[in-house]
């Protein structure tokens, strides 16, 4: 008895450390000291919010790592775009009052003038390749940030699915050990009135009434793990869902 007692203490006084760096940790978020932070004691009578149907998978935007695969790929699609421009000749086309610029002009002149000196030399044939091989590194450089965004996306939508299937299942979960309380309640409740007529020893009234606290404590356990799974959801979402 004395043991049990003495165990019951221990774990009581290592839930209050659990609570403690909880709090801090809380503190931390909301920009205050953890000295500053009150968090009300009281009995956990919160109910789980409800995730609604037909959740858009356009949220997962919001996320900063496929923002960043995102952003990631729009710059390199950006950079294959430059690279492509740089085969055609560095002119202007249009003059300040909207007509053909000189440099239009002289372009198709046979005579050697800017065409034959500037702009024929900055074509790829007279470069040794080195535009084709700017096109070929953004592309690949491109293909490279597509597949780091469909493998960001892919992480992003497991990240959901895992969430969504553990608060399924511990729904499910959360009922079955409901039921077992409520049976485990019963049972002390019994052995409580059958010790009080002298039918049963002390032990076995101990025995229900731990069995019970038992039963209880994992319930506490399986609504623990059900906020714990809203929370990831959230998370993975890249905020909430509405």
């Amino acid at each position: 008895m004395r043991t049990e007692v003495a165990a019951t203490q221990s774990q009581a006084i290592d839930l209050d450390r659990r609570r403690a760096t909880l709090a801090h940790a809380l503190a931390l978020l909301v920009g205050e000291l953890p000295s500053g932070l009150n968090v009300a004691e009281g009995q956990w009578v919160e109910t789980l919010p409800l995730v609604p149907a037909g959740v858009p998978s356009s949220l997962l935007a919001r996320r900063p790592d496929v923002a960043a695969a995102q952003a990631s790929l729009q710059a390199a699609q950006a950079r294959v775009g430059v690279a492509q421009t740089a085969w055609l000749p560095n002119l202007s086309l249009t003059a300040t009052a909207g007509g053909a610029s000189p440099e239009l002009s002289d372009l198709f002149k046979t005579s050697a003038g800017l065409w034959g000196i500037n702009a024929l030399l900055n074509l790829p044939l007279f470069d040794g390749g080195r535009r084709e091989a700017g096109v070929q590194n953004a592309a690949a450089q491109m293909d490279a940030a597509a597949a780091g965004y469909r493998e960001q996306v892919l992480v992003a939508f497991k990240d959901v699915e895992d969430q969504l299937t553990a608060l399924q299942l511990l729904a499910a979960q959360s009922q079955v050990q409901a039921s077992a309380v409520a049976s485990a309640t019963r049972a002390m409740a019994l052995s409580d009135s059958r010790y009080r007529n002298g039918l049963v020893s002390q032990l076995e009234l101990l025995d229900a009434r731990r069995s019970e606290l038992s039963l209880r404590r994992q319930a506490l356990q399986v609504r623990a793990a059900q906020y714990l799974a809203t929370v990831g959801l959230i998370k993975a979402l890249g905020g909430s869902w509405s």
